[in-house]
């Protein structure tokens, strides 16, 4: 299926295995862009020769070599137009190919609106960026990095940071999202969106010197079409499998791309997890009020002190709190905020709908009275990403 689509002086042409996908890029672009499709049969070189635009836009299935191989050879042709791909079944393999053969982009299905216009925006060349995107240019702020990370096992923090994540998604004007899920060894983001986890932190830090934008948001998954996730391995890897430089990078990658990172750390200290948190504009720190996890609370505050990360604001988060009849069951604010040595910035109740979003894999706003704590959740995190300040890029540094 060939679509010629017109914007002002730009032309995208695009060949489409199905439909489907047509109605869906024309859905996807309605806001931006008016289109006009015909019809075309065939992935050879013939097609792609023929087809004329600032920008190419070819849908590919990966696992057919023929048509691999056919993108390769029209790839290496003199005088190509700038190509983005888009695929049904990403891969980390596939996702190199393209990154080898040299791609202008990598656009996952089913396709979002504002990845779609910042992929032909990219594409088309400098001196349209501005017209594809309101208040658009490819030097966009960098996004801000929030991490999350616990005091101990067992206080919640990842459910937040997963529904945070899905609660942000939720709004009508949603920036531009990431979760990356960095615990190697027992993460569990994408089970409690009940989302497939295909690629990692482990395969993106295999190859340094490909590290993208595009490869990174080929390896993402959707959940609920709330947010990108970069989910744990699917198998458990040893610490020492990662390090400093690759963790730093892909960190730096994800603020390029979107406009607010969430990271969900181990609970473990390494180099790797330290080098997280040095990109972090904030960390926010999950206890329950209980003595266990205030105490392990102040020994995580004061290794940011020893670690020299005690400049990066810092929010503590009491989760699960929980009210009786006649006051508090738990530990009074007060006191813990004295035991921690550091003010209890947010609370969030103790809520059954928490534990049926994690058994449905579901974002709190699709199970029975979970409306309510995803609006505290969505409270807490939006008050923290707002008191963030992000500094400017340092030239030539990742």
């Amino acid at each position: 299926m060939d679509m010629t689509v017109n914007y002002t002086s730009i032309t995208v042409a695009a060949i489409l295995r199905s439909a489907a996908t047509q109605a869906s890029l024309a859905s996807a672009l309605a806001a931006t862009m008016s289109l006009r499709a015909q019809v075309a049969d065939g992935f050879d070189l013939a097609s792609l020769r023929a087809l004329r635009g600032d920008v190419i836009f070819l849908d590919i299935d990966t696992a057919n070599s023929t048509q691999m191989r056919t993108l390769a050879h029209f790839m290496a042709e003199e005088e190509t137009s700038p190509v983005v791909v888009t695929s049904a079944n990403l891969d980390v393999a596939s996702m190199r190919e393209f990154m080898r053969i040299g791609l202008t982009d990598v656009l996952p299905q089913p396709f979002v609106p504002p990845d779609v216009a910042i992929a032909l925006q990219r594409a088309a060349g400098r001196g349209h960026v501005a017209a594809l995107t309101p208040g658009g240019g490819d030097d966009h702020p960098r996004g801000s990095v929030v991490s999350f990370i616990a005091s101990c096992g067992g206080v919640g923090a990842t459910s937040l940071a997963v529904q945070g994540a899905a609660a942000l998604g939720r709004q009508k004007a949603a920036p531009s999202l990431c979760l990356l899920d960095f615990d190697i060894q027992f993460g569990s983001t994408a089970l409690l969106m009940d989302a497939e986890q295909h690629a990692s932190l482990i395969d993106l830090a295999q190859d340094l010197k490909r590290l993208d934008g595009a490869l990174l948001r080929g390896a993402m998954v959707r959940p609920y079409q709330r947010f990108d996730l970069l989910p744990a391995p699917s198998i458990i890897y040893p610490v020492g499998d990662l390090d400093a430089a690759a963790v730093a990078a892909v960190v730096e990658v994800a603020r390029q791309e979107y406009q607010q990172v969430i990271v969900d750390l181990p609970t473990l200290w390494s180099d790797w997890v330290l080098a997280a948190l040095a990109k972090s504009d904030a960390i926010v720190l999950v206890v329950q009020l209980t003595v266990p996890s205030l105490r392990q609370a102040k020994r995580q505050i004061e290794m940011l002190q020893t670690e020299h990360l005690d400049h990066i604001p810092l929010f503590v988060v009491a989760n699960r709190t929980v009210r009786g009849i006649f006051g508090s069951k738990d530990i009074p604010l007060k006191n813990a905020a004295k035991a921690v040595g550091h003010e209890i910035d947010h609370t969030i109740p103790d809520d059954p709908a928490m534990r049926l979003a994690a058994d449905a894999g579901q974002p709190l706003s699709e199970v029975r009275g979970g409306r309510s704590l995803e609006k505290k959740i969505h409270s807490m995190i939006q008050a923290i990403t707002k008191k963030v300040t992000v500094p400017h890029s340092e030239p030539g540094r990742i």
